[in-house]
């Protein structure tokens, strides 16, 4: 027999077994089509309002964290419960960084003016980025002696962006920026 028709014959002996096969196997369900993670499914906010007041409320729980650590210089832990796992890793590293250049954070910083820029559905939660003016006239950085080391002349209050990965109970930070742009604030 020439090899295009064994190659067809052998083609058509496996379909068959294949067809045979599937006809033996036992009813099943049709599979249900997997939820949509699109911007026409259901979002988690019934407005932007809601999304951004829960967003502010998430960042002012990443700040007050923050600048308790930096106050600290200890329980870099906490970041976890504020902050998404990939931004928590670099603010731990930029706080201990800070720590064990022997400088402490003196005060609390305040969040205002804020804004937002968009919001997205991702799976269960939402992605919302805004922008934000974070007031720091009420913080002073103090070296290891106690001596006040705040830059002079620094802005008292700095234009962010701010990514926000939002549940309805709640929220983390996934990464915040300085704005580069015009201030806004």
């Amino acid at each position: 027999m020439p090899r295009p028709v064994r190659r067809l014959t052998a083609l058509a002996l496996t379909a068959t077994a294949l067809l045979g096969l599937a006809a033996c196997a036992p009813d099943e369900e049709a599979p249900t089509a997997p939820p949509t993670t699109d911007a026409t499914s259901a979002a988690v906010f019934a407005s932007d309002e809601e999304a951004l007041a829960a967003a502010v409320e998430a960042y002012e729980a990443y700040l007050a964290v923050s600048a308790s650590i930096s106050a600290s210089g200890e329980g870099f832990d906490r970041l976890a419960a504020v902050t998404s796992r990939e931004y928590g890793e670099t603010r731990t590293q930029e706080l201990e960084t800070f720590a064990d250049a022997g400088l402490r954070l003196s005060g609390s910083y305040r969040l205002d003016t804020t804004s937002l820029i968009s919001r997205s559905r991702l799976g269960a939660s939402e992605l919302v980025l805004i922008y934000a003016c974070q007031d720091v006239s009420l913080t002073r950085i103090v070296n290891a002696d106690g001596v006040d080391v705040t830059p002079v002349g620094r802005d008292e209050r700095a234009p962010m962006t701010v990514e926000l990965q939002l549940t309805a109970d709640g929220g983390v930070v996934a990464g915040s920026e300085l704005w580069s742009g015009e201030n806004f604030c």
